[in-house]
């Protein structure tokens, strides 16, 4: 990957999904900067102006398929000023800056095993890789364990239904601290767990509250697993 370009872009869709919590698709002005599945955007309330400093932003993980030509899509949750005003600003039309792609939190397709962890938005990094699995079709084992509080936060269920259908080695866990149908597991994430569930050559990559993605790679490492086989998410 290049070096992050800066592009206007054009909100075209938001979805409120709870009072706290909205997903949006922008449709980019000009040439949409390529991206892997995993990789980050920075987001700008503010149309970007090239004779002046980049203005303030924030970082999220772009979920979008990295063949959606001109369309990037992101999740966020309110955590601060920041993002209540993009809470309460946003809507079709509006105008915003972005400037990608960021980070190497980038799976390893070569790999037979594949462990996605994701706590509530932690998820939304790995859409972008699933989504590229469906339209490749990829046939290797992918483990998906997806932990939220209730059913409110259980997000993209039409993309995890789609992927359990078509990808033959594609395996979901839900855990939820409330019970609902689509869980399994009324509980929070569990690595040990997990680990106990999967192959023992599997690669893990951990995405979601910074508590979580320490403790869960803190574990892993007392089971000597090689560093090489975890990823986290690190621009959160």
């Amino acid at each position: 990957m290049g070096s992050p370009v800066k592009v206007n872009a054009i909100v075209m869709e938001i979805v409120h999904h709870t009072e706290i919590l909205a997903s949006v698709k922008f449709k980019t002005i000009g040439r949409t900067p390529r991206f892997s599945p995993g990789q980050f955007l920075h987001l700008s309330l503010e149309k970007y102006d090239p004779t002046t400093i980049w203005p303030e932003s924030r970082a999220f993980s772009i979920q979008s398929s990295p063949t959606s030509v001109g369309i990037i899509e992101i999740t966020f949750s309110v955590k601060g000023t920041f993002t209540m005003k993009m809470f309460d600003i946003l809507r079709p039309g509006v105008e915003v800056s972005i400037k990608l792609p960021y980070g190497d939190f980038i799976i390893n397709q070569q790999c037979d095993n594949i462990v996605l962890i994701a706590g509530g938005t932690g998820i939304t990094p790995f859409l972008s890789f699933i989504l590229q699995c469906i339209e490749k079709k990829y046939d290797k084992n992918i483990f998906l364990y997806y932990g939220i509080r209730d059913k409110s936060c259980f997000l993209f269920k039409n993309i995890l239904d789609k992927a359990s259908e078509t990808l033959p080695n594609f395996k979901l866990k839900i855990y939820s601290e409330a019970p609902f149908p689509s869980a399994q597991r009324t509980t929070v994430l569990d690595i040990k767990e997990i680990f106990y569930e999967v192959p023992l050559e599997s690669e893990f990559y951990l995405s979601g509250p910074s508590s979580m993605v320490k403790s869960f790679h803190n574990w892993l490492i007392e089971q000597e697993v090689s560093l090489r086989k975890i990823k986290f998410d690190q621009w959160e």
